[in-house]
């Protein structure tokens, strides 16, 4: 069996700053070592001047020149991303790159100092902005740098503030952060840990995992007050019966819809205006006595 010994990650003291500066890499797709040589001619870089070139797969290949005056000229004299015969090609550096960090999770009532503040110790800040997606931004924060090898190794994944908030840092080609066992170099779906359990314990764990990092808010809930509508149905039953059996005392200007009607004791007495629909009721103690506007009932 292979004997195999593990140690940690690239860290920002294992990098050459004097090699760094002095190297670039070449990306696009099916890039070969021949190819990223005509490219460094094409744009003012001598042969005597190139030192080494690296295929490190068939995206990339890596680039070390004799000094850091020739990275800067082949920086200066070509537009990125660039093409050649129809190929489009870019150019990451190794000295000071640019390097753009997208920020999650933060409140959107949370404007942009704190993030100047916080990455730029890690180097120089260009551009804060919100990114969008057509017409509307997302809410994702996106951070402009311009760091260097080290600098850029030591950007957090995960920021964390003293009142428990939380905000996810992704960065294009660098290892994600695994938010289940907080390893970098996977993503929690992909948790060794996780896929080691029984299928469907880990469905389990997931949705559970997955309910617990995004919390729900209890639905809000209004209190309403019980509205007593008996007396409400009586006073008009009563007013109905007045108005179809007016009399000459009870009638319009006796104890009927003037009297104790409409205007007394009925509808505007003890009805609609009175202790009715309009006392008792609508305008008095019942929908629009008691209610919203006077009161407790509906009107």
């Amino acid at each position: 069996m292979p004997v195999i010994y593990k140690i940690h990650g690239m860290r920002s003291t294992d990098v050459d700053d004097y090699v760094a500066a002095r190297s670039l890499t070449i990306n696009a797709r099916d890039v070969s070592v021949a190819e990223a040589i005509r490219l460094l001619r094409k744009y003012d870089v001598e042969a005597a001047e190139i030192q080494r070139v690296v295929k490190v797969d068939r995206f990339r290949v890596e680039v070390v020149l004799r000094a850091g005056e020739a990275v800067e000229r082949f920086r200066a004299s070509t537009d990125l991303p660039f093409q050649v015969r129809g190929k489009t090609y870019s150019v990451s550096y190794f000295g000071k790159q640019n390097v753009c960090l997208r920020v999650h999770w933060l409140p959107v009532i949370m404007n942009n100092d704190i993030l100047h503040e916080v990455f730029g110790s890690f180097g120089k800040v260009t551009k804060v902005d919100f990114e969008k997606q057509g017409d509307y931004e997302n809410g994702v924060r996106r951070v402009y740098m311009e760091v260097s090898v080290a600098e850029r190794l030591e950007l957090p994944h995960l920021l964390q503030f003293a009142d428990g908030l939380k905000a996810l840092v992704t960065m294009s080609g660098r290892a994600p952060l695994c938010l289940r066992c907080g390893e970098v170099g996977h993503v929690r779906q992909a948790c060794p840990p996780l896929n080691s359990i029984p299928e469907a314990a880990r469905v389990a764990e997931v949705r559970a995992q997955r309910a617990a990092d995004v919390p729900v808010a209890a639905p809000r809930r209004v209190e309403v007050a019980p509205v007593e509508t008996a007396p409400v149905v009586a006073a008009l039953a009563a007013t109905a019966a007045a108005v179809a059996a007016p009399a000459a005392g009870d009638g319009p200007g006796g104890d009927g819809p003037c009297g104790d009607g409409p205007d007394g004791g009925g509808p505007c007495g003890r009805g609609p205006c009175g202790d009715g629909p309009g006392g008792g009721g609508p305008c008095g103690d019942g929908p629009c006595g008691d209610g919203p506007w006077d009161g407790d009932a509906s009107c």
